[in-house]
């Protein structure tokens, strides 16, 4: 014998409060009782258990925005100290389009934050952001390759510009 409850018949059942524990709530339902013989409907108690979905585009979004803040602060203290190359001429370029790059990927989180935004389709938010992470990933590659290159004092890129 198998029970299917039949979709949108369901009726509370009265002083059925979902407990403090499980989120349990007791309904009245259709259900259809099909037998090896015969199908028949009847009315059943059907315990439900209430389970609150997270919206993961959300929670991706501020975990990010705190990554972007983290990476920014870092950039921001790099340039305040004067590391190489963060002001070494041909490469202050990058570290500045890494500046701009985060801004505009913390304004995307910030969009990406709001539920009305992504509450139908997060894939337009999620794909900005992760074309500007790509983008991102390739300034760094090429700040690490600057960095490589300035360690030496007599390197290629200081004394160009000395």
């Amino acid at each position: 014998m198998s029970i299917s409850i039949i979709r949108d018949t369901c009726d509370d059942v009265i002083n059925s409060n979902p407990s403090a524990f499980d989120n349990y709530q007791l309904r009245l339902c259709n259900c259809t009782l099909e037998n090896t013989t015969n199908q028949s409907t009847e009315k059943l108690p059907v315990a439900f258990r209430m389970i609150p979905t997270n919206n993961y585009a959300v929670s991706w979004a501020w975990a990010s925005l705190m990554l972007h803040l983290c990476i920014t602060g870092f950039f921001a203290l790099m340039w305040i100290h004067h590391v190489t190359p963060a002001v070494t001429p041909p490469y202050n370029k990058a570290v500045l389009a890494i500046f701009l790059c985060l801004l505009g990927l913390i304004i995307i989180d910030c969009c990406g934050m709001s539920k009305y935004i992504v509450r139908d389709n997060a894939h337009p938010t999620a794909s900005a952001s992760l074309c500007f992470n790509m983008f991102l990933l390739f300034l760094g590659a090429y700040l690490a390759m600057g960095a490589y290159q300035e360690r030496d004092p007599n390197a290629f890129a200081s004394q160009q510009f000395n």
